[in-house]
């Protein structure tokens, strides 16, 4: 949990090897997911995606909403880190709506920053992407100051993309 180092999964593989013998649903779901969450960010895409699958065949025992949003976030990550947008915002927006539904208003406007990221690279979708991020300006005000912070950086690329780049500049300023 901690990624202690970077693509070490010595202690989170004794996790999942004990919570997989034991048939511990939630427990395993969660522990493949941090093992795909740790894969991941050690670069190994192919492998976040194996342990993040699994993570969510162990999830249909568990059924925690919360994991499974989460899973379709880093599912969602894993898509845009290899260039494919498309899955990216439809991952994105899987988990933005289950975040809603569980009345994670802060989780959901992170899903949905990702979502207009996913737009913002993919080509010719900027406008979407500023469009998404207009109306959660609109929506979520009272966010605090760092996911408010992070949702006006975001302006950053798509609005270079256009040619606005004064907006761009007082979006990130």
């Amino acid at each position: 949990l901690q990624q202690l180092t970077a693509g070490d999964r010595s202690l989170i593989d004794i996790a999942v090897d004990y919570y997989d013998k034991k048939d511990l649903a939630d427990e395993a779901a969660r522990a493949y997911f941090y093992k795909a969450d740790i894969t991941y960010y050690a670069g190994d895409y192919a492998g976040a995606m194996r342990n993040v699958l699994r993570s969510l065949e162990w999830n249909e025992k568990a059924n925690n909403q919360r994991f499974e949003a989460k899973a379709y976030d880093l599912i969602s990550n894993i898509y845009m880190s290899v260039f494919n947008y498309s899955q990216g915002v439809a991952y994105g927006r899987k988990a933005a709506c289950i975040f809603a539904d569980l009345g994670r208003k802060e989780n959901e406007l992170y899903s949905l920053m990702s979502v207009a990221d996913a737009y913002g690279f993919d080509d010719f979708m900027q406008d979407k992407a500023v469009e998404l991020l207009d109306s959660l300006s609109e929506n979520f005000s009272d966010a605090d100051s760092t996911a408010l912070g992070g949702l006006h950086y975001r302006y950053r690329y798509p609005l270079y993309l256009l040619g606005r780049y004064h907006e761009a500049y007082n979006h990130y300023r």
